[in-house]
């Protein structure tokens, strides 16, 4: 279906000769294009989740870490989203959670979902990048502490 779904992308884009996400609203809004039915097209109901997306981009807030008078202050998120499946108590649902950072960090079950979320992405980069041939010399110069180096 990813395949299909690219080459009905290229379709738009070849048509309209660009493609953002207005012009695929505007094409998938006729009920016999193969994207309509991938949006929800009742007012009302797009209203509110499109309100659940502003509350979550509310709550990626974030607020500068001082790290003392050697160190620069570090920013860091206020609430990291915590899936309370997580947990490992199975009669718990998997709707997420926003949690403080500092809890997150000061409990060692919550600090090791964080380690372990971070492992994930770590190495979905490097699945979505390692086509570059820059790759290993952007994370050595980007990610990389310089104190790590040697």
């Amino acid at each position: 279906m990813a395949g299909d779904l690219r080459e009905i992308l290229n379709g738009v884009r070849a048509e309209r000769g660009r493609l953002t996400p207005e012009i695929v609203v505007e094409v998938a809004r006729e009920e016999s294009h193969p994207l309509h039915h991938r949006f929800e097209w009742d007012d009302g109901i797009a209203a509110h989740k499109y309100r659940l997306v502003q509350a979550s981009n509310l709550l990626r807030v974030k607020f500068k870490q001082d790290r003392g008078a050697e160190e620069d202050p570090v920013e860091l998120r206020a609430f990291w989203p915590v899936k309370a499946g997580e947990s490992g108590d199975p009669d718990v649902n998997a709707d997420t959670e926003y949690v403080p950072v500092e809890e997150v960090l000061m409990d060692p079950i919550a600090r090791q979902v964080l380690l372990n979320q971070m492992i994930r992405e770590a190495a979905a980069f490097r699945r979505r990048y390692q086509h570059m041939a820059e790759f290993a010399t952007v994370v050595q110069e980007h990610l990389v502490p310089e104190n790590a180096t040697g």
